[in-house]
């Protein structure tokens, strides 16, 4: 079935047993180029309670070209949800085939054996603190108001739907925003929050009179389960202790201040953003210091409890909107200050604003460093994660790499140093920031900048004495207009749009693990898609070896010189007795390649995935694995000998992806 440009189809759906996990299955040509919107619309619900997406891309391998299923699992509130299937992509039709409606058990079970409890860190990367809207969790009626308010029941069957789809998919950790747009997870004596995500108080009844600690129920219940949490926070929202001093008058440089002397106001239609703080004043890093302590604290006792995420945005006081954010008098005072004291030289007015952004980045960087060494005293296993994408996700981003096409002058380095970020400097103490991975389609007026800055992620996110490296894979929300849908659902008032977040299906789904794996050896990936199904085999083969690799840094292996390896790499591993290696085919293209191996004839490898190893060839040369990796596959094996190594290997490509290769950079250069 075709959807025109820019149309629609709704489809109800019959179910019989609504609060029961149940999932749709919806048929689609994998070489065909769409993006498709997938919505779950609830009678009485202005609003989809699923809303998801899939692409297909120019790029996209079809391995296998044919029909593939997207399998989307949900709770349904009704006998009667409705479907809507929406073209996203005003350039081209979408096709869709069959569509299935599939009850589940009463607890979705996990497809693949227990993994071990250590090992890497898959996490499911959430955006919302509502987390039981996702998974359309039951409410309570306030009986004089009539509105619908989240109470113990909600959340806790929210918690228990996350952990079920959690192991249905592969995930061993969740990370969850617990402090947001001036709402919170739990109580504070630190902060006032807003009860924006916590509305119990509003029952009438009085039934949930103080605010729940929503936070300590997930850490018992990823106890329970042996999975991992990273509460994150984003410090949008006031700070008492800095309100008071405000109010006393005896701090102007709390106030964020631009070079102009106009102070930061938020924007008409900024959401849940109350303040912008000045970092740099030393009362607001020590009142953020604050807010992390408490929180590292509370989950102390918990073996759940994997470390605190921050999340930086321009329109939080993490970073700043901008390079000409801070400038207040008093802090003007300190940079001037720092310069007479290192520079005895006369500056350009150029070199001086770049100084005055190293000096701005500095600062921020010694506030993390003391919030990472806070968190080792109260959890020594515990670490910081910072969390980037935002601010690649910005107009002003997006703007700029849009004028400029081929971003030569724009990089990711300079871009982030306008915000107050040197990654560098921040990864000196073992602060661990995780590659900001742009995925998912890109408009034709923008940038590829995942592309574009491939090379200098690497570079800056890559293996570090201090920091372990992690990724985080980021999947930007667009926005639909969907006013076609007003009068046509039975439904009143259906909202307008829909914020849709789009994951890639086929092999682009495990690009990014893959990726994550062969330029950074990611000890840490934290997935922005992970509502989007990965059902094929070898997606569940790759989050399985990746779970599996022990946390910690792995050798890069050099080939021999000459060898031809690309796009194969491979690394070494050594905890305690065991030695483990992996190799990845970082291309959207299967490769052959032979592995040699050092070691003593008694040498055994196991595969770390449900597919065997083949039979050792025994070649003039030593001992040679042959294997064939498909694109985007990752291999791991754990070798019996501790003395084992790889010491040779050579990879070829098919002929015809070679001359496509080359044809398509001909065109380039034309």
């Amino acid at each position: 079935m075709k959807i025109g440009v820019d149309s629609w189809f709704a489809l109800p759906l019959q179910v019989a047993q609504p609060g029961y996990p149940h999932i749709v299955e919806i048929d689609y040509p994998t070489d065909v180029q769409q993006t498709l919107g997938i919505s779950i619309y609830e009678p009485g619900s202005r609003r989809a309670v699923v809303d998801v997406g899939l692409t297909t891309s120019a790029d996209n391998v079809a391995e296998n070209p044919g029909v593939a299923t997207y399998r989307l699992t949900f709770w349904p509130k009704s006998t009667t949800p409705i479907l809507v299937l929406a073209d996203q992509d005003s350039n081209r039709v979408a096709m869709v085939g069959a569509v299935r409606v599939l009850a589940g058990p009463d607890r979705l079970g996990s497809p693949e054996a227990q993994l071990p409890a250590e090992g890497r860190l898959l996490a499911a990367y959430l955006t919302t603190p509502l987390f039981p809207e996702l998974f359309s969790a039951t409410s309570d009626v306030d009986p004089q108001s009539g509105r619908k308010l989240r109470d113990w029941v909600t959340f806790f069957d929210g918690a228990k739907r996350l952990i079920q789809v959690l192991r249905y998919r592969g995930y061993n950790g969740a990370v969850i925003p617990v402090l947001a747009d001036g709402g919170s997870l739990y109580p504070s004596r630190v902060l006032e929050p807003t009860p924006l995500y916590d509305d119990g108080v509003f029952f009438a009844t009085a039934q949930d009179p103080m605010q729940k600690d929503v936070l300590e129920m997930l850490l018992r219940m990823f106890d329970s389960e042996g999975l991992r949490l990273v509460p994150s926070i984003k410090f949008t929202g006031t700070l008492p202790i800095l309100e008071a001093k405000r109010r006393l008058g005896g701090n102007s440089s709390i106030n964020l201040v631009n070079t102009a002397g106009k102070r930061w106001r938020p924007q008409p239609g900024s959401f849940g953003v109350g303040t912008h703080y000045n970092p740099l004043d030393q009362d607001v890093q020590a009142a953020m210091r604050a807010v992390v302590s408490e929180l590292s604290r509370r989950c102390a006792s918990h073996a759940s409890f994997a470390g605190v995420a921050i999340q930086l945005d321009p329109l939080s006081y993490a970073t700043f909107p901008g390079p000409d954010w801070g400038s207040d008098d008093a802090t003007l005072i300190r940079f001037m200050a720092s310069q007479t004291e290192s520079n005895s030289k006369q500056l350009s007015e150029q070199q001086l604003r770049q100084e005055w952004l190293a000096w701005r980045a500095d600062r921020l960087a010694d506030m993390y460093h003391e919030m990472i060494e806070n968190l080792r005293r109260d959890v020594p296993r515990a670490k910081l994660y910072l969390l980037g994408s935002q601010l690649l996700d910005t107009p002003q981003v997006k703007n700029a790499s849009a004028a400029t096409r081929a971003p030569d002058g724009l990089t990711a380095s300079s871009t982030l140093l306008s915000f107050g970020i040197n990654v560098e400097r921040i990864r000196e103490k073992g602060v661990v920031f995780l590659s900001p991975r742009q995925k998912g389609p890109v408009l034709s007026s923008q940038v590829d900048l995942d592309q574009a800055w491939g090379a200098e992620y690497a570079r800056l996110f890559g293996q570090h004495a201090e920091s372990e490296t992690g990724s985080l894979l980021h999947y930007p929300i667009q926005v639909f207009d969907v006013t076609t849908l007003a009068g046509k659902l039975p439904i009143k008032g259906v909202a307008q749009t829909t914020r849709t977040r789009v994951g890639e299906t086929g092999a682009l789904r495990r690009r990014g693990l893959a990726q994550g794996l062969a330029a950074l050896d990611s000890q840490a990936i934290f997935d922005g898609a992970w509502q989007t199904p990965g059902d094929d085999r070898l997606w569940r083969d790759n989050m399985a070896i990746y779970r599996q690799l022990p946390e910690m840094k792995f050798e890069t292996i050099s080939p021999p010189v000459g060898s031809k390896t690309q796009p194969v790499v491979a690394r070494r591993g050594v905890r305690g007795s065991k030695v483990f290696f992996y190799l990845v085919n970082d291309s959207p293209h299967p490769v052959v390649t032979k592995i040699g191996f050092a070691g003593r004839p008694t040498l055994k490898l196991k595969s770390l995935s449900t597919t065997n190893l083949p039979r050792f060839v025994m070649t003039e040369r030593g001992p040679t694995l042959p294997l064939t990796l498909r694109p985007y596959e990752i291999v791991g094996i754990e070798a019996s000998e501790p003395n084992a190594r790889i010491v040779r290997w050579e990879t070829e490509v098919d002929q015809l992806v070679l001359r496509t290769q080359r044809q398509n950079l001909l065109r380039l250069k034309q």
